[in-house]
């Protein structure tokens, strides 16, 4: 709007391409999303008096990178947390596995004796 108000005839191509812009980005990400980062850029552009279509298109690619970012960082701490969570659940099974118990280990006494005859053999 601060854009016609100034000079009508001489912002209305950058008007357009601004729209072009918007209209690409909401087929692209869809309207939710798109609404937000357009009312960022748009934010940003007011904030430096800067309005520019390239300035804008740029803008608008450095949401949608910081967004995928996000994504992918929560994704990579999900993957890291199943295998956390599967890594648990084996050493539990391992741990909750039967063991001997000490009266059914061998003694020590059996295993000389099987040492004793081993070294029988080989001399």
């Amino acid at each position: 709007m601060e854009l016609f108000n100034a000079d009508v005839y001489g912002n209305i191509r950058r008007c357009q391409g601004f729209v072009r812009r918007c209209t690409k980005e909401i087929n692209q990400s869809g309207h939710e999303l798109a609404s937000v980062r357009i009312a960022a850029a748009i934010a940003s552009m007011r904030r430096y008096n800067r309005f520019r279509v390239p300035y804008f298109q740029a803008l608008l690619d450095q949401a949608r990178k910081r967004i995928r970012a996000t994504y992918d960082l929560y994704e990579y701490i999900a993957e890291k947390r199943d295998a956390l969570e599967r890594r648990a659940k084996y050493l539990q099974q391992v741990w909750d596995r039967p063991r001997l118990s000490v009266t059914e280990e061998r003694p020590f006494s059996t295993l000389k004796l099987m040492s004793n005859q081993l070294l029988t053999l080989l001399l």
